[in-house]
């Protein structure tokens, strides 16, 4: 529903209106306690650049917010490779690339399986390569 509101009809809008700029003893277009308040902040105080990558000790601290481990490590791998994960149960996810190649540029497919703390690194080829391996788990 939309309702509109009448001004009355006395009502005149003032031509000249009163209000000044407030200063830290009296009142104006704010409370002077909001304009003691304002200029005890500096200039550019909210000139915050959010970083655009993400540092490794942070990313840490944040999987241990959350009661999540990362466990890392090389492996040489043939066509496939088993990993004992310690410290951790259960893997919740993995990643895996060439130690050597790590934008993925060598056309031998890489991949993972796992099951509780026990990770598996398979290769397309039998050729022993090193891989680079990260895993997250509680």
């Amino acid at each position: 529903m939309v309702r509109f509101i009448k001004k009355p009809a006395d009502y005149s809008h003032p031509s000249n209106p009163q209000c000044q700029k407030a200063t830290p003893s009296n009142d104006g277009y704010m409370a002077k306690e909001d304009k003691s308040k304002l200029d005890g902040i500096e200039e550019n105080a909210n000139n915050y650049s959010h970083p655009t990558t993400l540092q490794c000790n942070q990313a840490l601290k944040m999987l241990n917010k959350t009661g999540l481990k990362l466990r890392y490590g090389t492996k040489s791998v043939g066509s496939s490779a088993t990993v004992t994960i310690s410290g951790i149960t259960t893997i919740v996810t993995a990643m895996v690339c060439y130690k050597q190649d790590p934008y993925l540029q060598d056309n031998t497919r890489l991949w993972v399986t796992w099951s509780g703390n026990v990770l598996t690194i398979h290769k397309a080829s039998s050729t022993a390569k090193t891989v680079i391996y990260w895993v997250i788990g509680t």
